[in-house]
């Protein structure tokens, strides 16, 4: 997973050219990150509240958030400032390290 989210931009880098799993990761973390994305902007334009989007996605930002700094970078890299504010606004996401 760590792998996966690590983002190269040297071609002699291992990193660059990811295997066939770590790209269906990186796919799948994209869906995952747009939608994060589209729900914060939601939050932000008052159509949905913070709670609306509770449950499960608590659940999920707990399991995730032992991948908080690859996470973070991955998002930061990848232009998702409002995921990223969705997530720290989650205690578990805030508690991580």
């Amino acid at each position: 997973f760590r792998k996966a989210l690590s983002i190269g931009d040297d071609p002699k880098d291992p990193d660059f050219a990811p295997c066939d799993k770590s790209k269906s990761i990186q796919e799948g973390f994209e869906v995952l990150a747009f939608h994060l994305e589209r729900c914060q902007h939601y939050i932000e334009i008052g159509l949905i509240q913070r709670d609306d989007v509770d449950s499960p996605t608590a659940y999920y930002v707990g399991r995730m958030a032992r991948f908080k700094k690859e996470i973070t970078g991955y998002l930061e890299a990848t232009h998702y400032p409002r995921a990223i504010e969705l997530l720290e606004s989650f205690d578990e996401w805030r508690r991580a390290r």
